[in-house]
C-alpha cells in the first residue's frame, strides 16, 4: 500500500503531540533505568536484550541494550529510521558501541 503526502501529515499531526511526554519517559544509557537492569542481571546471572527509546544530548533514538551477566552494558542505535520515524528519532551513527556483542 502506497502512502500519500496527505497520509503523512496526518500521522504527523497525529504524533506530534505525545512526543513531549515520549521523550520525557525516555532512557538513558546511564539513568536508573539501566542500573536498574544491570543491578538485575548480575544478580540473576542473565543476559538482558531489551529495546528502549533512549534521550541524548536532545535526540531520540531507537536502541537496544544488551546487558551481559556481569551488568554490562552495550547500545546499539538504529542507524537510519524510516521516513515517519525520522520525525521524532535522529539517525544512529554505525559508531555506536557495538564492541564485544559477542562476547556478552
Amino acid at each position: 500500500m502506497e502512502v500519500g503526502f496527505r497520509q503523512v501529515l496526518q500521522l504527523i499531526a497525529e504524533t506530534l503531540p505525545f512526543v513531549p511526554e515520549y521523550y520525557a519517559n525516555a532512557v538513558e544509557n546511564n539513568g536508573p533505568e539501566a542500573e536498574a537492569l544491570k543491578a538485575a542481571a548480575r544478580k540473576h546471572k542473565i543476559r538482558v536484550i531489551i529495546g528502549v527509546a533512549e534521550k541524548d544530548h536532545g535526540s531520540l533514538y531507537m536502541t537496544q541494550w544488551i546487558i551481559s551477566p556481569d551488568g554490562d552494558l552495550v547500545a546499539r542505535r538504529k542507524v537510519k529510521p524510516t521516513g515517519p520515524e525520522r520525525i521524532v528519532f535522529g539517525d544512529g551513527d554505525v559508531s555506536t558501541d557495538t564492541r564485544g556483542i559477542a562476547d556478552l
